[in-house]
């Protein structure tokens, strides 16, 4: 928890006064004048720690309590408490902003001369001579402020904010989760307000100080955290909310008020300090603890480096759906050892706890639009044995068991897990179906199709244990988390080789990792052309088309199934489709030569009704569109009558070949209300209307 220590005036910082430095043994002197000053050791006034007006000292109990304005407020920038000469020149009071500075000091020091050591703001050393901070008897003192010094009681049972008159403030109502305990001699508070977006700190003392500071600042979640210290239980400590819009704060003057020990829970529990194993370079605890309480149980620790500043409690996936909610991250705060230190929420029974560690400069770089978010994430994991009280920290490791349903009675699995290691930004990244077999009648496998595999191919060895490891996960380019390959969620293609024969044969996988199973089937027939794959909703009328003589693609392996088809493409299908039938008609056209694969198509159609013969131009690489194609098969059948009218808004006149299409299933229009007649027809659109038109 982020705590801030109080102002001296209210916390009443007593500085424990060495009186004799071991080097010149200098004592206090007397004194007897009647305002607080810096002198030398013959009394005379240290002219650049002249008081000046603000400078006052004044009786708090058994105490005093001094607010000092120098003269020169920028040559010095605090004050070693002893002698000039001392070995260890600390800084023990260090000046404020406006160069005054602050100091308690017990009542026993009053009617004397204390040696002191004033900095050099330059270069940290102190002056050649001597001086005292010189203090007046205690009759000469006044008493300080009671409004600020001496708190009102409180006899509530909870921490809250209240007016003079004891009513409650009710911007800042305590919310859930604002809590208050004892820890030592000290009273640590978490406070939320009700409202998170008005004030954005607190000046701890009157809204009419000349200085309002702002001494408590909000985190970013609108709550804040202090510290005070235990002799303010059952008071009303003065406080000024100060506002984010201006810096002002409220009219009325306020207080924090603070429960009676007694009424204060005890406590959190300290954490129990954890063995650490480090595992990997790139991601080392320090230190690390297990605390635990009524609400859970928290682990804290502190990493070594500096690289990472945020961290995301999860999985890598988890983290990239979060993407950049930070309010989802725990930010690191640095611990009095100068490191960061992370606090994870630990659930009951919670001995693996994967997190994502977010790189500083990589998150640098998104926020300037260098990379994407993605590439700051690096997936860690902490282990814990809370019993053994250790604590192993590494790359984000887990294996998780599948649910196998396996459809194929020649191949034997006896169980499959999914084991991931790291995340795309790893260098040791992978992610792999582990696939325990039944036997050893296949010695290798490899993940795709086993026509891929050449004598150079790289294949998968059966380990030992009759296991195979299978990539299901990786990064095409290292560094670049976008180019991430998942065969997850999807089926995808194994070739596994006999150890009898050496004949490779083909299973198709499924594996859903969300749901942890794993489903065996026959591989599908291998799709004709790539750019068909065996999940696309063309592929069994692409593949039927190909059989059938009636494409060959546009290359030897691709099929361009979104590529307009021409009105030339549609009618050599048609026509090979009804077996290439020869034409006794002569060619009209003067686009069309007997050399183009075409020629022949273009005959028949024109024999056939389905072209006009008595334009002179085909147009062959003409996109031909929907209605075109309904009209061509149309007319190819036979120019059939429908039984049945449909009703596009889109289409009118002769709707012959509409009728017929719908009713025989070719084509139910492109909405139920349109038919799109005008929108080019793509080459699977056109295979899938003939494939349908074959089926009727």
């Amino acid at each position: 928890m982020k705590t801030h220590k109080l102002p001296a005036l209210l916390l009443a910082v007593v500085l424990v006064i060495a009186c004799a430095a071991p080097a010149l043994a200098i004592d206090a002197l007397s004194y007897d004048g009647s305002d607080v000053s810096f002198i030398k050791a013959d009394g005379s006034p240290f002219g650049m720690f002249t008081p000046q007006e603000g400078t006052t000292a004044a009786l708090d109990g058994d105490n005093v309590v001094i607010h000092y304005v120098p003269k020169n407020t920028t040559v010095y920038n605090g004050i070693h408490w002893g002698a000039v000469s001392d070995a260890a020149l600390t800084k023990d009071v260090a000046f404020n902003e406006d160069g005054s500075f602050d100091i308690t000091v017990g009542k026993d020091k009053c009617g004397t001369a204390i040696p002191v050591a004033p900095i050099k703001a330059k270069d940290g050393a102190t002056t050649a001579d001597q001086y005292y901070l010189a203090i007046p008897a205690a009759d000469k003192l006044s008493a300080a402020t009671p409004s600020l010094i001496s708190p009102a009681p409180f006899t509530g049972d909870s921490v809250d904010f209240v007016k003079a008159d004891g009513s409650q403030f009710g911007m800042f109502t305590p919310q859930e989760g604002t809590t208050a305990a004892l820890d030592g001699d000290n009273v640590v508070i978490h406070y939320v307000p009700k409202n998170k977006t008005v004030y954005n700190g607190i000046h701890w003392g009157l809204i009419d100080d000349a200085a309002l500071t702002k001494d408590v600042a909000f985190n970013e979640d609108g709550s804040f955290d202090i510290t005070v210290g235990k002799d303010k239980c059952g008071t009303l400590v003065p406080v000024a909310p100060i506002k984010a819009k201006d810096g002002a704060t409220t009219a009325d003057q306020y207080y924090l008020a603070i429960p009676a020990a007694d009424k204060l829970s005890a406590p959190a529990a300290k954490g129990e300090a954890l063995t650490i194993t480090n595992t990997t370079s790139m991601f080392k605890a320090d230190t690390a603890s297990l605390e635990s309480g009524d609400a859970g149980s928290v682990l804290v620790v502190a990493l070594s480096g500096s690289t990472y500043k945020f961290v995301f409690k999860g999985t890598y996936d988890e983290a990239v759906a979060n993407g950049d909610q930070r309010a989802s991250w725990i930010e690191g705060k640095e611990n009095s050892n100068g490191k960061l230190e992370f606090r994870i929420p630990v659930a009951a029974g919670e001995t693996v706890i994967p997190v994502v560690s977010i790189s500083n400069t990589y998150l640098t770089k998104y926020e300037n639009g260098e990379n994407a978010l993605a590439r700051a994430f690096y997936p860690r994991q902490f282990a814990i044995d809370a019993e053994a009280k250790t604590l192993v920290v590494g790359d984000y490791a887990v294996s998780a068991a599948l649910e196998v349903t396996n459809n194929l009675k020649m191949f034997k699995v006896s169980s499959a897990s999914l084991a991931v290691v790291g995340g795309p930004n790893s260098n040791n990244y992978k992610a792999d179906l582990a696939l325990v077999m039944g036997s050893d009648s296949y010695n290798a496998a490899y993940v795709g199709r086993a026509s891929e595999i050449g004598a150079d191919t790289a294949v998968i060895d059966l380990a030992e244990g009759n296991e195979f490891a299978l990539p299901v996960k990786w990064v095409a380019e290292f560094g670049k988390p976008e180019t991430l390959v998942s065969l997850l969620e999807k089926p995808f293609i194994v070739s596994f080789r006999s150890a009898k024969n050496g004949t490779w044969y083909e299973r198709q996988f499924t594996l859903n990792e969300s749901a942890a199973t794993l489903l065996i089937d026959e591989a599908p027939a291998e799709p004709s052309f790539t750019d068909v794959p065996a999940t696309s909703v063309f592929f069994d009328a692409v593949e039927w088309a190909f059989d059938k003589g009636i494409t060959n693609g546009v290359t030897e392996t691709t099929f361009a199934p979104t590529s307009p088809c021409t009105r030339a493409q549609i009618l050599t299908f048609i026509w090979r489709a009804q077996g290439c039938p020869s034409a006794t008609a002569g060619n009209p056209f003067t686009d069309v030569k007997e050399s183009d694969y075409y020629y022949g198509a273009a005959l028949w159609a024109v024999e056939k009704g389905l072209i006009s013969g008595s334009a002179s131009t085909l147009e062959p690489n003409a996109a031909c569109t929907r209605i075109d194609a309904v009209t061509y098969l149309w007319l190819a059948a036979g120019s059939p009558a429908a039984q049945t009218t449909s009703s596009f808004s889109d289409v009118t006149g002769d709707t012959g070949a509409v009728n017929w299409a719908v009713e025989k299933g070719i084509t139910d229009g492109k909405t139920a209300a349109t038919f799109a007649p005008l929108d080019t027809c793509a080459r699977a659109e056109i295979v899938a209307f003939l494939y349908r038109a074959d089926k009727a």
